[in-house]
């Protein structure tokens, strides 16, 4: 879907009227719309409906009068967020019925701990953002767009388009953990991504456009004749009985099936993520308490982040592995990933950066033991790589070092390469991709359309001090 698209059917239906144009986009940011509106009701689901179709008839109102470049979803979103928060100072529903919405519909995950805590405050977090920021969380997370997707809404590059992005994520992560809610971007985008753009139940959006349609009409919106208005009136009779014959056993069967998918690709990301951590962990456990006041001070504290966001993640990995295996024999789903070349090039870049990771928090421990020295070659570090890992011997091949000068002179550690990969790696849509480890510890993988990947180097290389 292009955003280009969206602006022709605006000005159909606000010029036109055509009913044809509106069911379109109706259709197009219905899930924006519903889940958002679902979230801030607290899983009401008839709430969340009442709130959708006024969204959608003050949209159907308003639409002569709606700039023509406007970014629509972004418009809907920041309205359905306005009409759900008065919705809900207005109308209190009882604790049971709320209940029982909660359990029948697309609500909060509760066996998402993360979720649990983001997810009453997510929209409140969105409202801090600027307008372009807002913008792009909501075609990447809420209308679940590529990052070639958002960059083409946005008007710029697939590349600008994920670094907004990563900003905008960067201001959530500082809005949640002042809110006692901390956590890395990694785990942050892999909630957004099973749970913000969540599904809504099929059928709604047609019953709600046709609603909100015939509301704009009787209060003077887009121009409708006597014949579609009675047209629409059929149309919705007609839906409403195709609704009624709908057997309880094949929505609950649909909401099911939805949602075991959702539950069963974030497990996979979790999973892999936990092992990552897992492993991180059990080197980081191996730094003696003598030593560990040795590392710089940004050293140190990346040191005990990773400490402590293992220890927060690692209770979860049994779990996680057994809710996985269950929802797949509910589902007859196999246990292993699918098939898919962009899912295989995730998994190998998140390979790369844990060896990266693993690589970087060895030459830290060696820096700890040689006056804050970065190993000349992989060999002066082979004896800081972990006994239990799980490759016999270090990828030593994977990567080469780039940095020779002791850490206590890198003058931005968070921004200077020390090893990267050896080979970049081409991906199934043509580009390519290179692993870097940093000083202060972290990894990042990098893609280049070309290959070219000097430019950017570049600029996070340090030469050590003159002797």
């Amino acid at each position: 879907m292009k955003a280009g698209d969206d602006v022709g059917l605006l000005r159909d239906y606000a010029e036109n009227g055509s009913d044809l144009s509106f069911s379109a986009l109706v259709g197009r940011h219905f899930n924006l719309v519903y889940t958002t509106a679902l979230r801030i009701a607290n899983g009401d689901a008839a709430l969340a409906q009442d709130v959708a179709q006024n969204v959608f008839t003050d949209f159907a109102r308003k639409a002569k009068r709606l700039p023509p470049d406007l970014f629509l979803g972004g418009w809907l979103y920041k309205h359905t967020c306005f009409i759900a928060a008065n919705a809900i100072r207005t109308e209190r529903r009882r604790q049971t019925r709320e209940r029982q919405a909660f359990e029948m519909n697309f609500a909060n995950d509760e066996s998402d701990p993360i979720w649990s805590g983001v997810g009453p405050i997510l929209d409140k977090a969105m409202s801090r953002l600027a307008a372009r920021d807002r913008d792009a969380l909501v075609l990447r997370f809420f209308e679940q767009r590529s990052f070639r997707s958002v960059g083409g809404a946005l008007g710029i590059s697939e590349e600008a388009a994920r670094k907004r992005v990563d900003r905008a994520l960067e201001k959530l992560r500082g809005f949640f953990a002042q809110h006692g809610l901390s956590f890395s971007a990694a785990v942050l985008t892999s909630a957004l991504d099973a749970h913000a753009g969540a599904a809504a139940p099929v059928g709604l959006a047609s019953i709600v456009a046709t609603a909100a349609f015939s509301e704009a009409a009787k209060s003077g919106g887009a121009g409708l004749s006597l014949i579609k208005l009675m047209t629409i009136t059929k149309a919705k009779i007609a839906l409403a009985a195709i609704a009624a014959g709908l057997t309880a056993a094949i929505i609950v069967q649909s909401q099911n099936n939805s949602r075991l998918q959702r539950e069963n690709r974030t497990l996979r990301q979790r999973a892999a993520q936990l092992t990552e951590l897992q492993a991180e962990n059990e080197q980081l456990n191996k730094i003696q308490p003598a030593a560990t006041p040795e590392l710089k001070p940004d050293q140190f504290r990346e040191l005990m982040r990773l400490r402590g966001e293992v220890g927060v993640l690692k209770d979860q990995l049994q779990q996680a592995k057994k809710a996985q295996t269950a929802q797949a024999i509910a589902s007859h789903e196999p246990v292993s990933a699918p098939e898919d070349p962009a899912e295989d090039q995730r998994q190998i870049a998140i390979a790369k950066m844990g060896n990266a990771k693993q690589w970087m928090l060895a030459f830290l421990m060696y820096a700890s033991d040689h006056q804050q020295a970065c190993p000349a070659n992989f060999d002066q570090a082979t004896a800081y790589w972990p006994k239990d890992a799980t490759e016999t011997n270090p990828p030593t091949n994977e990567f080469q070092v780039v940095y020779q000068g002791a850490f206590n002179d890198i003058t931005n550690p968070a921004q200077t390469i020390v090893l990267q990969e050896t080979d970049p790696v081409q991906g199934p849509d043509g580009g390519w991709f290179k692993a870097y480890g940093f000083a202060d510890g972290h990894a990042e993988y990098h893609k280049s359309a070309d290959g070219n990947f000097a430019p950017w180097e570049s600029q996070r290389m340090q030469l050590p001090p003159a002797q």
